[in-house]
């Protein structure tokens, strides 16, 4: 990944989970598609004010709140620590 100086605020950088969920019909689906509300990220880095998260948190957050970003050729997004649900 190329290198963010920082981040301000309360922003957090996300990178989306690829991993896949079991439902409770036993059928596999990609996390992008376990709702439209709140998804699986990694935190890949946190602004200056964060005070609950931390690099290399797992997470879920609100979707309806993230703002995509593109550094080099990594694609991730960028959400408000007051929008991240809850840390696994």
């Amino acid at each position: 990944m190329k290198k963010l100086k920082r981040l301000l605020d309360l922003n957090v950088l996300l990178q989306d989970s690829v991993e896949h969920s079991e439902r409770g019909s036993g059928l596999l689906v990609a996390n992008s598609e376990m709702g439209k509300n709140v998804m699986k990220a990694t935190v890949i880095q946190v602004g200056d004010d964060c005070k609950c998260v931390e690099v290399g948190d797992d997470v879920y957050y609100k979707v309806r709140t993230e703002s995509p970003i593109t550094i080099g050729d990594e694609s991730y997004v960028i959400t408000d620590e007051r929008n991240i649900v809850c840390i696994l």
